[in-house]
């Protein structure tokens, strides 16, 4: 066996071992980032256990991250867990007032706009020019199925709202700058489908400008000290996986920032 601490073809450095005439290329750090991860889920686990109260956690835009991060960090249950999904679970919104409107209306004209689009490299979405609206996890659906499913997934949030044996956190997260006029309008509308203290807001700012609103059941969440890694993350594309794996040190120093910051919110219930 013949051990070798070069890599000529890359900058970084690997463990290169031959065995039996074959080459075994093992990066050096390459799953210390697994150590890290288990560690903080145990500190997670152990946090979990001292929150009192059954909740549940609805996002609300602006795109998928708000269903995602709390799937991975298990404050959210799976699909298979048997949780039900929302109409802003999976769904990219440009304009957060066209979330807004959409509450405020009963989701008047939701559909009336939606067509399917294929792309040339053969991916399918359905869009909305007037909802400013990507919904690429369904570009697979007929539309009659399409229609079916936010039909189901719209009744599942008014069931949500409906629901009196937990506590109701509405998690938003964006990039967008949210202003106050439109926390106050967030607040005002979800106060129509719910008892004040039913609910809390928690807004997740990914935005370049830190936002400072104060409000009884409101929670900011600032991460525009994080935005330089969030552009890095969104920049490799798959930033999904990037959060699920918590391999890139961005991605984990994010993800625990924003669990350690959820879990103080609800525990303090």
């Amino acid at each position: 066996m013949k051990m070798f601490n070069i890599d000529t073809k890359s900058n970084n450095t690997y463990i290169l071992i031959t065995f039996l005439s074959k080459i075994i290329r093992y990066r050096k750090t390459g799953y210390s980032y697994i150590f890290k991860n288990k560690f903080y889920d145990f500190i997670f686990w152990l946090y979990k256990k001292t929150i009192k109260i059954p909740y549940k956690i609805i996002p609300m835009g602006t795109y998928c991250f708000a269903r995602l991060i709390t799937t991975f960090n298990k404050f959210k249950p799976t699909k298979e867990q048997g949780e039900k999904s929302c109409p802003f679970d999976f769904v990219k919104i440009d304009d957060f007032n066209v979330i807004l409107n959409l509450l405020e209306s009963n989701f008047d004209g939701f559909y009336d706009d939606i067509y399917h689009c294929v792309y040339k490299s053969g991916s399918e979405t359905y869009l909305s020019s007037n909802l400013q609206a990507n919904f690429c996890h369904d570009g697979e659906l007929s539309k009659e199925d399409f229609i079916k499913r936010y039909d189901k997934r719209i009744q599942n949030l008014y069931n949500y709202f409906n629901d009196k044996t937990f506590h109701k956190y509405i998690l938003v997260a964006t990039y967008q700058f949210i202003n106050n006029e439109q926390m106050d309008r967030l607040y005002s509308i979800l106060e129509k489908y719910m008892d004040r203290k039913d609910f809390d807001i928690i807004l997740l700012n990914q935005s370049d400008t830190e936002i400072n609103y104060i409000k009884e059941h409101v929670h900011i969440i600032n991460h525009n000290k994080f935005f330089k890694e969030y552009t890095f993350i969104r920049e490799n594309l798959n930033w999904a996986g990037d959060f699920k794996t918590r391999r890139r040190p961005e991605a984990q120093k994010i993800y625990n920032d924003f669990t350690f910051e959820l879990i103080k919110i609800l525990k303090s219930k």
